[in-house]
C-alpha cells in the first residue's frame, strides 16, 4: 500500500509540474503547437543568432587576411627552392583571395609587393612579356616603392624596351632605390652602343628596337604592334603604305 501511495504522489507531482511549465510558456491566444511560445523568446533568440553571425564574420575577416599572408610566404619559399611554376600559382591564388570582400587588412601596396615578386620569378624564367605585365601592375599598385620600379625597369630591359626601361629606373631612383643607378649606367651604355652600330649600318630599327641587320630582309620588314596578351600583328598603316 505504501509503495502504491508513493507512485500516485509522484504522478500527481509530475502532472502539476507539467501544468506549471505550460502556464509559464504559453501566451494568451497563441497556438501551443508553435515552436516558440512567446514572441519575446523568439526575438531574443533572433538577436542572439545575429550576434553569433557577426562574431563569426569578424573571425572570417581575420582568417582570410592571415591566409593571404601565409600563402605569400609559401610562394616565396617555393620560389627560393626553384619551384617557380608552383610559386607563381600560389601567388596568383593569394592575389585573387586578397580581393575577397571577407579580406580585411590587405591593401594595394601589399598586392604590389606580390606582383613585384611574381615579376622577379618571371624574369628568372625568361618570360619577359609576362614580367613586364606584372611589373607594370606592381608600380600601379605601389607607385612610391622604388623596388617595384626597379623590377619593372629590368623587365623592360629583358623585353628590349631600353628607353622605357631607362624611365622606369629613373623613377626607381626618385623613390630612393640606389640600386637602380647601376642598371641605368648599363642601359646608357647599351643605348650608346646601339646608336653607334645603327650609324655604321650594322643595325636597323624595327618596332623601335635595334635589330641585327644580316640581310636585306630587315630593310623591308613591316612594323609589328603587340596587344596586351603579347600577340603581334603588322600595323595597319604599314600594310596600306606597302601596297
Amino acid at each position: 500500500i505504501g509503495s502504491s501511495l508513493s507512485v500516485v504522489a509522484m504522478q500527481i507531482a509530475w502532472q502539476q509540474s507539467r501544468k506549471r511549465r505550460k502556464v509559464q510558456t504559453e501566451a494568451p491566444g497563441q497556438d501551443p503547437d508553435l515552436p516558440f511560445a512567446l514572441v519575446a523568446d523568439l526575438e531574443y533568440e533572433v538577436q542572439e543568432e545575429e550576434a553569433r553571425s557577426l562574431s563569426t564574420l569578424v573571425g572570417q575577416l581575420e582568417d582570410v587576411a592571415t591566409t593571404c599572408r601565409r600563402m605569400n610566404t609559401e610562394a616565396c619559399d617555393l620560389a627560393e627552392s626553384g619551384r617557380f611554376a608552383e610559386a607563381l600559382n600560389r601567388w596568383q591564388q593569394c592575389v585573387d583571395l586578397s580581393y575577397s570582400p571577407l579580406c580585411a587588412g590587405i591593401n594595394d601596396s601589399w598586392r604590389g609587393e606580390v606582383y613585384e615578386q611574381k615579376a622577379q620569378v618571371l624574369l628568372e624564367m625568361h618570360h619577359d612579356f609576362d614580367a613586364v605585365r606584372d611589373g607594370k601592375k606592381a608600380v600601379e599598385l605601389a607607385p612610391t616603392w622604388g623596388t617595384a620600379w626597379l623590377t619593372f625597369g629590368r623587365a623592360l630591359v629583358g623585353f628590349g624596351e631600353l628607353v622605357d626601361a631607362s624611365r622606369a629606373l629613373e623613377k626607381a631612383k626618385e623613390c630612393g632605390c640606389d640600386e637602380a643607378e647601376e642598371d641605368l649606367a648599363m642601359i646608357r651604355g647599351l643605348l650608346e652602343r646601339t646608336e653607334d652600330l645603327a650609324q655604321n649600318g650594322k643595325l636597323v630599327a624595327v618596332n623601335d628596337r635595334a635589330v641585327n641587320m644580316h640581310d636585306a630582309f630587315w630593310k623591308t620588314a613591316l612594323p609589328v604592334v603587340y596587344d596586351e596578351t603579347g600577340v603581334g600583328k603588322v600595323a595597319e598603316n604599314s600594310q596600306s603604305s606597302s601596297k
